[in-house]
């Protein structure tokens, strides 16, 4: 039996802004692999991302991970 490829694991923390701050979607969120270690984030990473800082409510960022293996 070969190994199994992993997925990657992405980690991210909600986050409470007010209105009108600015918001990193890449901040506090972090992807790791069994095979790849650390993977970087880009905004490549980012599928959706519905936040609008200039008004209040409840937003969601999607992201999707690759690792050098093709897992997702």
């Amino acid at each position: 039996t070969g190994d199994l490829n992993s997925a990657p694991i992405i980690s991210a923390n909600d986050v409470t802004l007010n209105v009108g701050d600015t918001f990193d979607p890449l901040a506090n969120v972090t992807a790791t692999d069994k095979e790849d270690g650390t993977i970087i984030l880009t905004k490549d990473n980012i599928i959706a991302n519905d936040v609008d800082t200039s008004k209040a409510g409840t937003y969601h960022v999607t992201f999707r991970v690759v690792d050098k293996n093709g897992a997702i």
